[in-house]
């Protein structure tokens, strides 16, 4: 068994080492060209220092079960990256005393231009940012930069310039709707002013220089230009969500992007777009109980939001209760708005026909675009789209995102068709209750588990209310307890006082095929987060433990020898107290009957035989039936009984457990303080192990005499 593991890890270790060095020789493939590529002419080369606070850096090394923080003196790392217009290095010193990062950009200079498979950067014939408009047809924007006096200073200064198509100029000065402009294509100065201004920012801007979520200052002074990157696979470049459909047009004095539609200027904030419009009365009420008017309002953030209209929260889809909830402050709606909220913008350019987002809730929206070029967002359609906020971007939508998060557990088990279980709240009369529960676990047993009750007890329970509501508010734990905070043996309190719930864990590889069980029934479905709590799902109805090990087998029949045993030996007591937990293995009387009268004789007479034998059934920890797995070969699962042996533990290929060599034939007899398994026969002390003999034939040796 340790030579198999030996020998994966190897495989592993090999196979790692594989796929890093393909990796180094893929990049140097990439970045080789550069290498060389820099020490040609006409590469310009910036370089930037920058002097960082003093920080403190540890690493946190677990020692036992503490902490223990070291201090980290020297740190020194080169990292680079290319693009399709430079080649970037950043380089990292940090020591006791200096902490610095260096930035190294290499690009050709301004005038030259790399292409594909030259030994250099070419020189290009430019001309001033006008001539070059001009030359790629962006007429529009040239005549109204001329009338207002613009078009000096565009031959003069040094500019990037994210420049309209003549038709996105036009389309826009048709608007008269949406953009309150004149028809006849005519203009006030002072608003002609500021929209070309918002299309201009100082310097030479190429799209290798331009980062995601990076804002430029416009030379209009108090308006940004927000640049978005996407991938989706192709490369979408857009500038206040302006695509870029023509980029990196070199001018004498300056860089021009050439744009699908004119640029929106940001003035207001996400949070100020919602509170200045009044079809969002409700959306800015809720936004305020939630405590999220601050967040939309960051000038740092990037934010989308899908607003719903008010017409939108009245809507069928909306039930009135929900609504209601909401407008009190219940209802979760903080978890709801997050749920219309991405922490980045998503221009809906974007979207060619399908993207995937995770908003603020670390939940993926699904957004896609139809053939009739409506967009949608989880199925609830975008009527208005890309409004753009400094900090940020609005759209409008005709529904409300309800995260399955915001449901309450009775509407979350009927979406998720759990009829069965919703009628025993419906007659324990416990829906009101349950739905507001807050900062709760629920272990809800699943279909087959309701089915699997026997009639009769179903019968009784709808019978009798007062007892089905204890056993489903024991089902119920305080507070939210999600599977990463589970640990073996764990305690959970439930809303039946003193009744607990015991979790365990059993994993018979580190990290790998853990099982969860709670009071033995296994967690099937782990963290369906709900409003105020979260749902984990079981296999079986859990039944509240109402007595010890040993208080627990003396009622049952059939086990009179083995409560004989126990209490000879004094091994009554331990299971009797509430130590543990314990697991009993327990045969019933004729499993003795099986064994032979001489054993059975010594058993009764010697304390010690009885003691072993005794200790060989009852194991000092947790073992559910759920606990025990089929497993490979080469590596078995073994269980150490208290009297020292380890018994293995199997599923046999017709799905019996075994545990020794005995089949348990009722599983999982929880009890207050461990676990009772009825098992079909009596487990025997191991044999003693005989040595190992082999007699060599003389006539083997004898070649070598």
């Amino acid at each position: 068994m340790a030579l198999t593991r030996i020998c994966v890890l190897l495989l592993y270790f090999m196979v790692l080492c594989a796929t890093v060095w393909s990796t180094q020789q893929r990049q140097f493939r990439s970045f080789s060209s550069w290498d060389n590529f820099h020490r040609q002419p006409n590469i310009c080369e910036e370089k930037e220092e920058i002097n960082e606070q003093e920080v403190n850096v540890t690493t946190y090394a677990p020692k036992g079960n503490t902490t223990e923080t070291v201090k980290v003196e020297y740190e020194h790392f080169t990292k680079c990256k290319e693009t399709e217009t430079s080649y970037i290095c950043i380089t990292r010193i940090r020591t006791k005393d200096v902490n610095k990062t260096y930035i190294v950009k290499r690009q050709c200079c301004h005038g030259f231009m790399r292409l594909p498979d030259a030994s250099g950067c070419l020189e290009l014939d430019l001309k001033d940012i006008v001539e070059t408009m001009t030359d790629l047809g962006t007429t529009r924007f040239v005549e109204l930069a001329a009338r207002i006096g613009l078009e000096p200073k565009l031959r003069e200064d040094n500019f990037t310039i994210f420049c309209p198509s003549n038709e996105a100029l036009i389309d826009y000065e048709e608007d008269t709707v949406s953009n309150e402009i004149p028809s006849g294509r005519v203009y006030r100065s002072t608003d002609l002013q500021n929209i070309l201004n918002g299309h201009i920012t100082e310097g030479y801007l190429k799209t290798g220089d331009l980062e995601d979520e990076l804002v430029l200052m416009s030379v209009r002074g108090n308006s940004g230009i927000r640049v978005n990157i996407y991938n989706t696979p192709e490369k979408i470049v857009t500038a206040n969500c302006a695509r870029i459909v023509k980029a990196n047009n070199y001018a004498r004095n300056g860089v021009i992007h050439v744009v699908d539609t004119v640029l929106p200027i940001p003035s207001q904030t996400v949070a100020d777009i919602i509170s200045s419009d009044p079809q969002f009365s409700t959306l800015k009420q809720l936004l305020s109980e939630a405590g999220l008017v601050q967040t939309l309002r960051d000038l740092r953030g990037h934010y989308t939001l899908f607003a719903p209209t008010d017409a939108a929260f009245l809507s069928d889809a909306v039930q009135p209760k929900l609504l209601e909830q909401l407008l009190k402050g219940d209802g979760c709606v903080s978890t709801i708005l997050k749920n219309h909220i991405l922490p980045n913008v998503l221009c809906s350019t974007a979207i060619p026909h399908h993207a995937g987002t995770i908003n603020l809730l670390d939940k993926y929206l699904t957004v896609t675009r139809n053939e009739d070029n409506k967009l949608f967002v989880n199925n609830i359609q975008i009527i208005a789209r890309d409004i753009v906020g400094i900090n940020g971007i609005v759209h409008i939508i005709d529904g409300v995102l309800v995260p399955s998060q915001a449901d309450s557990v009775t509407t979350s088990l009927e979406k998720n068709k759990m009829i069965e279980i919703v009628d025993l709240i419906d007659t324990a009369e416990l829906r009101s209750i349950l739905d507001s529960m807050k900062n709760a676990t629920f272990f809800v047993p699943s279909k087959k588990a309701i089915q699997a009750l026997p009639e009769g007890m179903k019968k009784g329970l709808k019978e009798n209310p007062q007892k089905l509501r204890e056993l489903l508010m024991y089902h119920v734990a305080q507070p939210i307890v999600h599977s990463c905070k589970f640990h073996n043996n764990q305690m959970l309190k439930t809303k039946i006082e003193d009744k607990e719930i015991r979790i365990n864990i059993y994993s018979q590889f580190t990290g790998f095929d853990n099982r969860v069980t709670a009071q033995c029934a296994r967690v099937v479905s782990y963290d369906n987060d709900i409003c105020e709590g979260t749902i984990h799902v079981v296999d079986k109805v859990l039944i509240p433990p109402k007595k010890t090990i040993m208080d627990q087998l003396e009622e049952m029949e059939g086990f009179d020898i083995l409560v004989h045993l126990l209490r000879e030996t004094g091994m009554d007591e331990r299971l009797r107290l509430g130590y543990g937990p314990f697991t009993l293995l327990a045969p019933k009387d004729e499993a003795f009957s099986k064994i032979s009268e001489s054993v059975l004789s010594d058993i009764y007479k010697e304390k010690e035989h009885a003691e072993n034998l005794v200790k060989l059934h009852v194991l000092p920890k947790m073992i559910c039936c759920a606990g025990i797995s089929r497993l490979p070969f080469f590596h078995a699962q073994e269980v150490r009984a208290m009297e020292g042996s380890l018994l293995p533990a199997r599923i046999s290929h017709n799905g019996k457990v075994r545990i020794g060599r005995a089949i348990v034939i009722e599983c999982d007899k929880v009890a207050e303080n461990g676990v009772i398994h009825v098992v079909d026969r009596v487990i025997q002390p191991p044999s003693p192990a005989r040595p190992f003999h082999f007699d060599f034939p003389s006539s083997m040796f004898g070649v070598f005499v």
